[in-house]
């Protein structure tokens, strides 16, 4: 009969078996199939459990790992939040010479981004214990908070810091009302992309030419390049006045400097302004130039 086709069936593919003995009647049968069925679907149950705990604890134990290589640096980078952005960033910065780590709390974000290959950590930066794991005493750690939520950005913002003010933190923000917020939550530099794409727009319609240069410069495509030379690491300048230094002859322009103590940065200041520890000179020319200037002026400084 088709119960008996069944029945047979069911303990063949469950590997029960036939043997000598075995329900007779129709009762039994139906009794010894749903034991067959409850047993089989115990043992999935089991076993899909077993394996996706022990997937956890291997995802686990991989984040450790990349955690404890990254705190072998001295100098890391600490990306929070996978997204448009971070990819960006990532791809066009691919020459970048410090170690990184990206830490998104979505789970399907965190498979595209191992799938792509980078060292990603499915965490919520937000919390406390994740930033602390880092080597917070022994290194110099920049923070980028890039997700896309502002609120985010500011809970991430207030947990590094309350982790280390030593932290140096950069985040995006959505406008410049926001940009205030996260000045008083604590962050370092902000960046608004919605508004520099729209003044590149502007400039685009309006100052084609000020837009091709200042887009070429930003993408690399010339040959010219803004670099900075830090007082700190290029010591002779310290105690210099602007108009001391030749920079025509190092091939450069001089663009302006950033004074250290009030982090304000001044556009073609006064020739006659001394140079101080901790300062830092924007200068504008091609790379071979820049180099021989900054070794010209000194490597580090140990004062």
């Amino acid at each position: 009969s088709l119960f008996d086709a069944v029945y047979l069936a069911l303990i063949t593919i469950s590997s029960v078996g036939y043997g000598d003995i075995s329900p007779v009647t129709p009762e039994g049968r139906v009794v010894s199939m749903i034991i067959i069925v409850s047993g089989i679907a115990m043992i999935s149950f089991v076993t899909s459990v077993i394996v996706s705990a022990f997937s956890e604890k291997l995802d686990e134990l991989k984040e450790n790992r990349i955690v404890e290589e990254i705190n072998k640096n001295k100098d890391f980078i600490i990306i929070c939040g996978y997204g448009q952005m971070t990819r960006m960033f990532l791809r066009n910065n691919s020459l970048l010479s410090y170690e990184y780590v990206i830490i998104d709390k979505d789970i399907e974000r965190v498979e595209i981004g191992r799938k792509e290959g980078y060292n990603i950590i499915n965490e919520d930066a937000s919390r406390y214990n994740v930033i602390s794991k880092f080597n917070i005493n022994y290194s110099n750690i920049t923070l980028l908070a890039l997700t896309g939520s502002d609120i985010n950005n500011i809970y991430i913002t207030l947990n590094a810091k309350a982790v280390s003010r030593n932290i140096k933190v950069v985040a995006r923000a959505s406008s410049a009302n926001m940009e205030k917020k996260c000045r008083l939550a604590g962050v370092d530099h902000v960046v608004l992309p919605n508004m520099i794409a729209n003044r590149m727009l502007l400039f685009a319609i309006t100052q084609p030419a000020m837009y091709r240069a200042i887009y070429s410069i930003l993408t690399g495509q010339n040959l010219a390049q803004l670099d900075e030379v830090s007082t700190v690491s290029h010591y002779k300048l310290v105690g210099k006045q602007i108009k001391d230094i030749d920079f025509k002859a190092h091939k450069l322009l001089f663009i302006g400097f950033q004074c250290g103590r009030k982090e304000e940065f001044i556009f073609n200041p006064p020739p006659q302004i001394d140079i101080r520890l901790g300062d830092v000179l924007l200068v504008m020319g091609r790379k071979v130039s820049i180099e021989y200037f900054k070794q010209h002026y000194g490597e580090v400084f140990y004062g």
